[in-house]
């Protein structure tokens, strides 16, 4: 049983690897119009409907306009983000990102652009990812309860024991409260010591994706 599901996990990640993602070595400086990247840094302004981000290199503006979410007051300077979305080097203005998805650091969450938005790109596909290091599941919370849940993650019903996080992503504080029928991303280690309830992810990292 435990060897099948491992088999399932390393099956599933052949499957979602097909999907193309940004490489992490572009610059955009280099990037051609209309191509995807995906660039982490800090806040430096914030304006009506883009932010301008410092991503160590330099500084380069971030559309925001398809996002219902986002306005001036969304985001704070200092703020880590990730970005990710198409490159935009039109003739009549400087380069900029149009992004696709946003994740913010502080709040452990990732925001995605409007689904019939040009720019839209598609979240990961449910289902668990297998690395050296450990999994990365992503899925849709079915149920909470002491400090676990289960994810509904395609191949596999997932429990995801969260004692392992500095924070309570199940509370009241902060702006992340993880709640059932959410779409999360849970990075972690497979645990597989208790047979008998089936597979589990010690959860090292939670992330939701809202959009």
């Amino acid at each position: 049983m435990k060897q099948i599901i491992r088999n399932s996990i390393l099956m599933a990640t052949s499957a979602i690897a097909l999907a193309a993602v940004p490489s992490a070595a572009q610059s955009p400086a280099t990037t051609a119009d209309g191509e995807w990247l995906s660039l982490s840094g800090t806040v430096d302004t914030v304006s009506g409907e883009d932010f301008v981000l410092d991503y160590g290199q330099s500084n380069i503006t971030v559309e925001m306009d398809d996002y219902d979410w986002y306005d001036e007051n969304s985001l704070m300077v200092g703020d880590e983000v990730t970005v990710t979305g198409r490159m935009d080097n039109d003739f009549f203005q400087a380069r900029r990102i149009e992004a696709s998805s946003v994740y913010v650091d502080s709040i452990h969450t990732r925001f995605y652009a409007n689904a019939a938005d040009e720019e839209d790109f598609l979240p990961a596909a449910d289902g668990p990812i297998a690395g050296d290091t450990g999994v990365i599941l992503t899925g849709t919370v079915q149920t909470i309860e002491d400090g676990e849940m289960v994810i509904d993650a395609a191949l596999f019903d997932y429990r995801v024991d969260t004692d392992g996080l500095n924070y309570d992503p199940f509370d009241s504080q902060g702006w992340q409260k993880v709640e059932v029928g959410d779409r999360i991303s849970v990075s972690g280690q497979f645990d597989d010591s208790d047979f008998f309830d089936g597979p589990e992810i010690d959860a090292t990292a939670l992330t939701e994706l809202q959009g």
